[in-house]
C-alpha cells in the first residue's frame, strides 16, 4: 500500500500529465490541498529538511521546485542581464 506521501506524489504526477506543469494552485478548488502539499515540499527542501530520496522522486517529475514566475533555482540564483539604453 502507498504511504500518504507517495499518494500525494502520485497526485502531482497526474496533475502534471493533465496540465503539463507542477504549478498547482493553493487557492480554492480541487487542487488546493495538493498545492499546499507541493509548497510544503518546496519549503522543506529549502530548509534542508526533505530527504534525498524524496527530492529525487520529485525531481524525476520535473519542475516541481519552482513556482509560476520564479526562475529555476529561485530569484537569488538568476542571472542579471544589463540592458544598454540608447
Amino acid at each position: 500500500p502507498l504511504r500518504p506521501w507517495d499518494e500525494r506524489l502520485q497526485e502531482l504526477k497526474e496533475y502534471k500529465a493533465e496540465h503539463g506543469n507542477c504549478d498547482v494552485t493553493r487557492r480554492q478548488g480541487p487542487t488546493k490541498s495538493l498545492g499546499i502539499w507541493v509548497e510544503t515540499q518546496r519549503n522543506a527542501r529549502k530548509k534542508g529538511k526533505l530527504s534525498e530520496e524524496r527530492i529525487k522522486k520529485l525531481d524525476d517529475i520535473g519542475s516541481w521546485g519552482t513556482t509560476l514566475g520564479t526562475p529555476p533555482g529561485g530569484w537569488d540564483t538568476r542571472q542579471h542581464v544589463e540592458i544598454e539604453v540608447n
